[in-house]
């Protein structure tokens, strides 16, 4: 693999997306233990980037981190978030299974963290988590997911709507269905909240200029609690055609709708709490 387009922090970055990338493969006695097991490899690492780690990231690269997936082949019921809490869902550890950690790539952030706190098990920083919430800032899209039949699920089992506008299309020359939808987790929470018009879109990054084979990322958040406007992680999507990145962001919400629940409305964007 060429490094010549990383400096040494993004170089640094990428050996922690393969050590997390190996290690998302591993069956731990105690899966509660999945950021204990690890954080002796954290505190090598964080000798080398100086840099603070941040439930399974690090600070100075989170907004890209924040883009970790599900792997493709096990997204299908192999993968689930641990029924006993051990790591937000905008992290990692939350998440059992095989999975690729969001890492330093061309491209533009449209995100910004703005704060963020995490309560640990014990004065050890690179340990247990007992909870944590970030604060997220970006354009927050209305979001609704419907499941494909099964005879014509080619390579995506999700068609996406945002705003009111259904943009997913198919690609026949490669038989793939673009945005690509990769969620988190299958259970009821998730259908009820698609249901009742509770999930929403962020774009989270997309390659600065024209077309260039490189992916538009984009965040999905199940809505908690409104009066907070708290959110949860459910997933991720990818777009990678020029013309799907520009109808994204091109996408306006209708004037007379009220924007999404959100702590703060400034300069187009919405700063959210993510548990």
């Amino acid at each position: 693999m060429s490094y010549t387009a990383f400096d040494h922090d993004s170089i640094s970055s990428l050996v922690w997306s393969r050590i997390v990338d190996l290690y998302s493969e591993c069956k731990l006695t105690y899966p509660g233990d999945k950021l204990i097991a690890i954080s002796g490899l954290a505190k090598r690492i964080s000798t080398v980037l100086q840099d603070e780690y941040v439930a399974g990231m690090w600070r100075r690269n989170l907004e890209n981190e924040l883009l970790w997936a599900v792997t493709v082949a096990n997204r299908r019921g192999l993968t689930f978030r641990a029924a006993e809490y051990r790591a937000p869902t905008w992290s990692w550890a939350s998440v059992d299974g095989k999975l690729m950690l969001g890492s330093a790539r061309l491209g533009s952030p449209l995100i910004k963290v703005e704060d963020w706190n995490l309560t640990y098990t014990t004065p050890d920083t690179t340990g247990g988590i007992s909870g944590g919430w970030l604060r997220l800032a970006g354009v927050l899209m209305e979001m609704k997911l419907n499941r494909n039949p099964p005879s014509t699920q080619v390579g995506n089992e999700w068609n996406m709507t945002l705003e009111s506008v259904e943009i997913t299309i198919q690609h026949d020359e490669v038989k793939q269905i673009e945005p690509l939808v990769i969620l988190d987790l299958n259970d009821d929470e998730f259908y009820k909240g698609n249901n009742d018009g509770c999930l929403f879109a962020m774009p989270a990054r997309s390659p600065e200029g024209a077309a260039d084979g490189t992916a538009m990322y984009i965040l999905l958040f199940k809505l908690v609690c409104k009066d907070t406007a708290t959110y949860e992680r459910i997933g991720l999507a990818r777009a990678w055609s020029e013309s799907m990145k520009l109808k994204i962001l091109g996408l306006n919400r209708s004037p007379e709708k009220p924007q999404p629940p959100c702590l703060q409305y400034r300069d187009g964007r919405h700063s959210i709490r993510v548990i």
